[in-house]
């Protein structure tokens, strides 16, 4: 009886196994034709992280099918696909285990390359002071380029592997990657320091040295413009004596009466001379405006048009441009250093790179 009980255990132990190869193996099966049918090679990643942990996530992608199928961290917000016309694609999103699909569809077959933006928290974990950023793709080995944002003035501490091929060598809070594994996986260790998130006293010590500032500039300029008006009430009394004299005749022991005349023009040039204009309209490089779409030249003048920095959402309600188009068109002009975005809370401040202008 034992013999039989123990062979009876083995048996259904047996049987159980070959039920969970089984049923198994239709999953493996449908996750390996959801990968062969993802028709598109990664040409880049740019990766912004924020103080809180928020990372906004932009991905190009090189496709040769109509169908294209993504995974990506599974809680996802403000998600975007566009062709490279700026058309909006519709999408599917479908969870699969600790993931989640992305099946969108293509509105012409000659259409090549697609932009994936999108915004989550699923990719990073903070522990006390340390945060942890986690990120896995897949990658074209010597193709695929990713560039890492951190919060300003964030200690980037340990980057995994270690030898991940990058630039620059040193742990900064910019920084690019060069997979070079079609399978890519890295993680960072950050801290944000806390003498740059800000608190009652640093905000009254800035607020303080600004108001200060304004202040000084303001006297400044009173004394410049009342040193301007006393140069300008002498020279207007030079100039009175000088045709005084003209009008009285002085000027005839010189040269007789027709000298009066030569001696008020010269004297009335001498005002001309003096009211110089100084001013110089600073101008974009026609090399730049060149490159750039109607919608682009028309945000970057708009800009320039400005004393430093404007919002995006004053470009939204003075341009018309969708919101979803502007959003894309902005994170180009920022790729290719034309335009600088400075995030304050939940607005997004825009100014122009320096090197676009002429000297």
């Amino acid at each position: 009886m034992g013999r039989c009980s123990l062979r009876g255990r083995i048996t259904l132990r047996l049987i159980s196994l070959l039920i969970v190869v089984i049923l198994s193996h239709p999953v493996s099966v449908q996750a390996e034709n959801i990968l062969s049918e993802s028709s598109y090679q990664l040409n880049y990643i740019n990766i912004n992280i924020h103080e809180n942990g928020f990372a906004d996530i932009e991905e190009g992608l090189e496709v040769n099918n109509t169908i294209i199928r993504i995974f990506t961290p599974n809680d996802l917000q403000d998600v975007l696909i566009q062709d490279s016309r700026g058309n909006i694609l519709e999408y599917d999103s479908t969870p699969v285990d600790d993931m989640r699909l992305l099946t969108f569809y293509l509105k012409s077959s000659d259409e090549k390359n697609i932009r994936l933006s999108y915004s989550t928290f699923d990719l990073t974990c903070k522990d006390g002071p340390l945060w942890t950023f986690r990120f896995s793709t897949s990658s074209v080995p010597g193709h695929t380029i990713v560039k890492v944002d951190f919060p300003r003035g964030a200690d980037v501490i340990d980057l995994k592997p270690k030898d991940l091929l990058r630039s620059p060598k040193n742990l900064t809070t910019s920084m690019m990657l060069y997979p070079q594994t079609t399978e890519f996986s890295f993680e960072y260790d950050y801290r944000i320091n806390q003498s740059n998130n800000g608190g009652e006293d640093n905000s009254f010590y800035v607020e303080g040295i600004i108001i200060l500032f304004i202040v000084l500039a303001a006297v400044i300029y009173a004394l410049t413009r009342k040193k301007d008006s006393a140069d300008d009430a002498n020279m207007s009394n030079h100039l009175g004596e000088a045709r005084k004299d003209a009008a009285n005749g002085s000027a005839e022991v010189i040269n007789g009466p027709e000298e009066t005349h030569d001696l008020g023009m010269d004297v009335s040039h001498i005002d001309d001379i003096t009211l110089m204009d100084c001013s110089k309209k600073t101008r974009i490089k026609s090399s730049v405006l060149n490159m750039l779409e109607e919608n682009e030249q028309k945000v970057v003048e708009l800009i320039m048009g400005s004393d430093d920095e404007i919002t995006q959402a004053y470009i939204y309600k003075t341009t018309g441009i969708p919101k979803a188009t502007l959003s894309n068109l902005m994170k180009r002009l920022e790729n290719r250093n034309i335009i600088e975005r400075r995030r304050d809370g939940r607005t997004n401040w825009i100014k122009l790179q320096e090197w676009i202008f002429t000297k």
